[in-house]
C-alpha cells in the first residue's frame, strides 16, 4: 500500500520474487517494494523461524535475500531493479554457496588510495552541516554514506519517483533536509553514497585510514581530519515474538513511509518512549495507516512538570510540532495509552497481536492487568543506540552515561572534539543528542577542523552556532525527561526471549552463564555466542551489557565492551584478496606494556600450586592436578580463554603446516617433526576426555587435505609426508581426481594434496570452558583480573605478587602463553618464547561446502566449516597490536593475503560475505613446547607451547605429573629449555 498522500511521478515496473511478478517504484529498495505488495517473510534463520524487514536502514542484516546475479544483500539497502529476481530464503537457514553468483571481482593489482582534507563519515544533518561548513571554508570534503541517498534518519527523502499532489515537500523536515543536502553539493563536497566505512583505523601518529566498499570494489582513504556522524538507530524491547516479521523498529516505519511513500499493513501499533513515537504514528495516520494505538511507557507527571516548562520555553517551535501530533493522534480517535509497556508479540508465521501491561512505580509490568491488541505490524522504539562502531575502533574514548547501565557516551567537546586529535564525533554517534543539537555541533567541528588547517572561519557564526548549541541541550534535556519512561529491567525479560536475533541467543541462556560465572562481555561471547552473528552484536550488545550490568550492580566500564572488530558490516571476500609475498615462520609483536605494581596491604592466599594463564595449558594443568589430588588456583590478567585458546580455529593438527617443514620453518623444522607424536596422542586424549566428562567438545575427525598447486609443491609435500610418516603419522600424497573427490569444491588449480585421516577439529570455545569447569567441579579456583608482577622465590617456595592480592605457594605454574617470557624473567630466566599476533576471519554461514581440514602447501592458509556453517580461514596471517585499546588486531594486508589463498583454493567463496575477523597473541617458540621443571629454579614450571590448542590436554597433563610424580609417562624428553643452549 502506498501512502494517500502521494503522486506516482513515473511508471512502476515489474520484478519477481521466488518467479512471481510483483510491481515497484523507481528507487524502490526490495524491501520497500515486498512490503508495499504485501510480502512478510524473507527469509529463515537455522531454527526454521521467519524473519523479515526489522530496522529498515541497514543495521540488523534480517532482510536477507537472494538476488540473481548480485547474491545475498540486504532488501532494505539494495534498489529493486526492472526484471529483478529475488529469490527468498532457504528454508534450512543457510545458502548454497555452490550456485551463489559472485559478490563482486577481486581486485586487478593493489587496491587504489586516496586522500582528502576531510573525510565526514554519514550525511545526516550533523555529517552535512560539517562538510558545508568546512567546505565552504575553502577544506577539500568527501562524504560517505552506506545508505542510497542522503540525509540520515532525520532527513531522509523521498524517492524521485513519488510526490505530492501539489509538488510541494509535505513538511518542513524534507524541506529543511533538502536545503541541507544542496548547501553541501554547492560548498562543493564530493558525496559517495553506497560506502560502507567497513575498518577504521589510526597509528597515533596523525595517520587516519578509512575502508570503503562501494558499488562492488574496496578504495582506501586517508583523510587527514574525521567527523564521524553515524548517528543512531531505534532502541527496541526484546519480548517473545519481537522477531516475527510485521515487527520493526519505529525508525523502519518511518523510513518506509517518507522514504518511499510505502505504508505498512494494519492494524499498527506503535510503542516506545521519547518523541519519535509520536511524530511516527502522526506521520504513519497522516499517510493513510490503520494505526491501532500508541503506547508509550511515558506518563506525564506533576514531578515532570518543569521539564514541560522547559521544553516550551527553549524551544517552542518544536513544542507546538509535539501538541500538533497529539491533536491529530486524538482527531483519528487513535488510542494513546501512556503509562504501558509492550509485553509480547502473537503470532505464528508473522505478527498477529501485541500485549501490553501498565508499568508500576518501579518499572515492572503489571502482568495482571495486561491486554491483548489485534496488530499486523508493530512498530517499537524504547529509546536510541548511538551507532557508535567506527568511533570505538579508532580508540576514540568512552565512558558510561548517567543514566543507569545504560550505554557509553563519548568524551567531546561542544565540537564533537574527541580524545584523538584528528576525530571529531558529531550528534547521536557519541551520545543521544537529537538532531538539532547534530546540526550545531556538525557546523561548529566543520570550521574548527576548517582553522586547524589554515582556513579562516567565520568566528561570529561560530559564536552563535555554540549558543544555539547550548540553548538546545537544554531544550533535549527537558524533552527526554517529559518522554522518557522507566528503565526497564532486562533480567526480567522471559528466559525464552531471544536476546541475540543473529544466533537465537536466548535470555536463559544469558542468565545461566552469568550465574555460572561468566561475568565479562568477552566471555558471554565465546560461551552464548551472542554478538557472533551479521549484525556483530549491534542489538544484542546492549542487552548482554545491561544484563552484565544488573548483576554485577554497577556499570560496565569503556574496557568492558567488547571492541568493534573488522569488518564493522559484512563485506564480500572476494573484493578484498590481494595476493601477498609468502614469508617463513611467524612475524613477532609487542605485547603491549606492563600495568605498574603498587604495594599496598593486600589479601595473602595460601596455595600448593598457583597456575598463572587461564588458557587451555593453565585450565588443563588445574585439572589435572586436581586429579591429583593437589589443590591449585589459576590467575590471569583477562578472562578465561580470552587470548590465543580462545581466538584460535580450533584445527586439532597431526600433520606438519608447510611453514613447519623445510626452508621456512623455525629451527629448521626438527622440533615440530619431533612433536607430532605428542599431538596424535593429545587428540586421543581430548576424545577420551569428551567421553570421561560427558561434554560435548564438538570434536570430528574430518581430515586434512594440503594441496599442491604445482609440481614444486607436490615435491614439497611428497618430502614432508615421509617425514611425518617417519614418527608414525599416516600421511600420503594422493592425486587430483582423489583430492577433488574428497573435496569437490577445491579449485581446478590443485593437482595433488597430502591427505592425513587422523587430523580433526575442536570448538575451543566451549572445550576450554568445559576442561575449566571440571577442574572447578574438583575443587580448583580462577582468579581474573590479575596480574602478575613479581614471583619472589622463598625457601618454601614463592611467593608471588599481583594486583589484587600476595600469593603464597610451594609451585609455580608458567601457563602465561606469550607472555611466559615476561613471567619467566620475574626469577631470572627468561625463556625464548615471543608473541606472534594472528588472525581469523570468518565467513556469513552457508551450507557445508568443505568437509575436511584444509591446508596450502605452499600458503599461509587454514580452513575450515564450523558445525553452523561459519567458514573459518586463518593459517598463520600476522596481526598487530592495537596500542588504543591494549589488544591485538587485525592488519589491512594479512586480510587481503589471507582471502587471496582462501579463494584460490575454494572459488566458491567469492559468492560469501566475511562478518568478522579477530586477532588473538599467539605464542612463537621454534615448533616444540616448553615443559617442565625451571633449571635452577625448583618447583617454577614452564607449560607452554606455538600449537597448544592441539596439545592442551597434553600440557596439562604432563605437568601436574612432573608436580606429582617427578615424571610423565609421555615423552617430553625433547621439550626442555636444554636445547636452546
Amino acid at each position: 500500500m502506498r501512502s494517500k498522500c502521494l503522486e506516482p511521478k513515473e511508471r512502476s515496473f515489474e520484478f519477481f520474487y521466488d518467479g512471481n511478478p510483483f510491481k515497484a517504484m523507481p528507487g524502490d529498495t526490495i524491501g520497500a517494494a515486498m512490503i508495499s505488495a504485501g510480502e512478510r517473510v524473507g527469509r529463515y534463520t537455522q531454527k526454521g523461524n521467519p524473519r523479515h524487514l526489522f530496522c529498515g536502514i541497514g543495521v540488523c542484516f534480517e532482510c536477507m535475500v537472494i538476488v540473481k546475479d548480485l547474491g545475498i544483500v540486504r532488501a532494505c539497502m539494495t534498489k529493486v531493479r526492472p526484471g529483478m529476481e529475488v529469490l527468498s530464503w532457504p528454508a534450512s537457514g543457510l545458502p548454497d554457496s555452490n550456485s551463489l553468483p559472485s559478490l563482486g571481482a577481486p581486485p586487478v593489482g593493489s587496491i587504489p588510495w586516496k586522500s582528502c582534507q576531510l573525510g565526514v563519515i554519514g550525511s545526516g544533518p550533523g555529517g552535512l552541516a560539517a562538510a558545508t561548513a568546512a567546505a565552504r571554508c575553502g577544506v577539500e570534503v568527501v562524504i560517505f554514506d552506506e545508505r542510497p541517498s542522503s540525509g540520515g534518519q532525520l532527513y531522509k527523502q523521498l524517492i524521485p519517483s513519488m510526490e505530492t499532489a501539489n509538488g510541494r515537500p509535505l513538511d518542513s523536515q524534507y524541506a529543511d533536509g533538502k536545503r541541507l543536502i544542496e548547501d553541501a553539493r554547492e560548498a562543493g563536497c564530493t558525496f559517495i553514497n553506497d560506502a560502507l566505512v567497513w575498518r577504521a583505523a589510526y597509528d597515533g601518529a596523525d595517520q587516519l585510514e578509512c575502508s570503503i566498499y562501494s558499488c562492488g570494489s574496496i578504495t582506501y582513504y586517508q583523510p587527514q581530519y574525521l567527523v564521524i556522524a553515524t548517528g543512531a538507530y531505534d532502541e527496541p524491547l526484546p519480548v517473545p515474538g519481537w522477531t516475527l516479521p510485521g515487527v520493526m523498529t519505529a525508525g523502519a516505519a518511518q523510513t518506509l513511509v517518507r522514504s518511499y511513500g510505502v505504508v505498512p499493513p494494519g492494524p499498527v501499533v506503535v510503542t516506545g518512549s521519547g518523541p519519535l513515537v509520536l511524530q511516527v504514528a502522526y506521520e504513519l495516520t497522516r499517510a493513510g495507516a490503520d494505526v491501532a494505538a500508541v503506547i508509550s511507557s511515558a506518563k506525564v507527571t506533576f514531578d515532570k512538570l518543569p521539564a514541560v516548562a522547559g521544553v516550551l520555553f527553549n524551544n517552542p517551535k518544536i513544542a507546538l510540532l509535539g501538541l500538533k501530533y497529539l491533536r491529530e493522534i486524538k482527531r483519528q480517535k487513535i488510542p494513546l495509552i501512556n503509562g504501558h509497556v509492550l509485553k509480547a508479540i502473537g503470532g505464528s508465521k508473522r505478527c498477529e497481536s501485541a500485549t501490553i501491561a501498565p508499568l508500576g512505580k518501579d518499572g515492572i509490568p503489571d502482568l495482571s492487568r495486561k491486554r491483548e491488541l489485534k496488530a499486523h505490524t508493530v512498530c517499537q522504539s524504547y529509546g536510541l543506540l548511538p551507532a557508535n562502531e567506527v568511533a570505538r575502533q579508532l580508540g576514540c574514548r568512552f565512558e558510561p552515561d548517567n543514566k543507569g547501565f545504560r550505554d557509553l557516551v563519548c568524551i567531546r567537546e561542544p565540537n564533537g572534539q574527541s580524545s584523538l586529535d584528528p576525530v571529531h564525533i558529531v550528534g547521536e554517534a557519541g551520545g543521544i543528542v537529537g538532531g538539532y543539537m547534530a546540526l550545531f555541533q556538525g557546523y561548529m567541528a566543520g570550521w574548527r577542523i576548517a582553522e586547524k588547517l589554515g582556513c579562516k572561519i567565520p568566528q561570529k557564526e561560530y559564536v552563535q552556532v555554540a549558543g544555539n548549541f547550548e540553548k538546545h541541550q537544554r531544550f533535549q534535556k527537558h524533552l527526554w525527561h517529559t518522554l522518557e519512561g522507566p528503565t526497564l529491567s532486562l533480567n526480567s525479560v522471559d528466559n525464552d526471549t531471544f536476546i541475540c536475533r543473529c544466533e537465537e541467543v536466548t535470555s536463559g541462556t544469558l542468565k545461566n552463564a552469568i550465574a555460572q560465572g561468566a561475568h565479562d562481555m568477552g566471555s558471554l561471547k565465546r560461551l552464548t555466542r551472542a554478538g557472533m552473528g551479521r549484525c556483530q552484536g549491534r542489538y544484542c550488545g546492549t542487552f548482554v551489557a545491561r544484563m552484565l550490568s544488573e548483576h554485577l550492580q554497577r556499570p560496565l566500564s569503556e574496557k568492558e565492551y567488547n571492541v568493534p572488530q573488522t569488518p564493522l558490516k559484512p563485506i564480500p571476500l572476494s573484493v578484498l584478496a590481494v595476493e601477498k609475498k609468502e614469508w617463513g615462520g611467524h612475524k613477532r609483536s609487542s605485547l603491549g606494556e606492563p600495568g605498574r605494581y603498587q604495594p599496598k596491604d593486600l589479601q595473602v592466599v595460601d596455595v600448593e600450586v598457583l597456575v598463572i594463564g587461564a588458557g587451555i595449558a593453565g585450565c588443563s594443568t588445574a585439572f589435572w592436578l586436581g586429579r591429583e589430588g593437589i589443590k591449585s588456583i589459576i590467575v590471569d590478567k583477562g578472562a578465561a580463554n580470552s587470548q590465543a585458546s580462545g581466538g584460535n580455529a580450533g584445527s586439532l593438527h597431526v600433520q606438519l603446516l608447510s611453514f613447519d617443514f623445510g626452508q621456512k620453518a623455525e629451527s629448521g623444522g626438527s622440533p615440530a617433526l619431533k612433536t607430532l607424536q605428542l599431538q596424535k596422542e593429545a587428540v586421543a586424549l581430548w576424545k577420551k576426555l569428551q567421553d570421561e566428562l560427558s561434554k560435548d567438545f564438538q570434536i570430528k575427525t574430518v581430515g586434512g587435505l594440503m594441496v599442491a598447486e604445482n609440481e614444486h609443491d607436490v615435491k614439497f609435500l611428497e618430502e614432508k609426508a615421509a617425514a611425518e610418516r617417519g614418527v608414525g603419522i599416516d600421511v600420503r600424497v594422493i592425486d587430483a581426481k582423489e583430492l577433488h573427490r574428497l573435496e569437490p569444491a577445491i579449485s581446478e588449480l590443485m593437482i595433488a594434496a597430502s591427505y592425513c585421516p587422523e587430523e580433526g577439529k575442536i570448538n575451543p570455545l566451549v572445550a576450554t570452558q568445559g576442561i575449566l569447569d571440571a577442574a572447578l567441579d574438583l575443587g580448583q579456583e580462577i582468579h581474573t583480573g590479575i596480574e602478575v608482577f613479581d614471583v619472589e622465590q622463598v625457601k618454601s617456595g614463592f611467593v608471588v605478587h599481583t594486583s589484587k592480592a600476595t600469593y603464597r605457594c610451594k609451585n609455580v605454574v608458567n601457563a602465561a602463553g606469550a607472555w611466559a617470557s615476561r613471567i619467566s624473567a620475574m626469577v631470572g630466566r627468561e625463556v625464548p618464547v615471543h608473541g606472534a599476533p594472528l588472525q581469523m576471519i570468518i565467513t556469513e554461514p552457508v551450507e557445508p561446502v568443505i568437509s575436511h581440514l584444509i591446508a596450502h602447501g605452499d600458503r599461509h592458509l587454514s580452513m575450515k566449516q564450523a558445525n553452523n556453517g561459519n567458514i573459518i580461514i586463518g593459517g598463520g596471517w600476522t596481526g598487530g597490536w592495537n596500542k588504543a585499546v591494549n589488544f591485538p588486531t587485525t592488519l589491512r594486508d594479512s586480510l587481503e593475503g589471507n582471502t587471496w589463498v582462501a579463494r584460490r583454493t575454494i572459488p566458491c567463496l567469492d559468492g560469501v560475505n566475511i562478518i568478522r575477523s579477530w586477532s588473538s597473541m599467539n605464542i612463537n617458540i621454534d615448533g616444540s613446547p616448553i615443559l617442565g621443571e625451571m633449571p635452577g629454579v625448583q618447583g617454577f614450571y614452564n607449560t607452554v607451547s606455538s600449537n597448544g590448542y592441539t596439545l592442551g590436554p597434553i600440557l596439562g597433563k604432563a605437568t601436574s605429573e612432573l608436580i606429582a610424580k617427578g615424571k610423565s609417562e609421555h615423552d617430553i624428553s625433547f621439550c626442555g629449555l636444554d636445547r636452546f643452549n
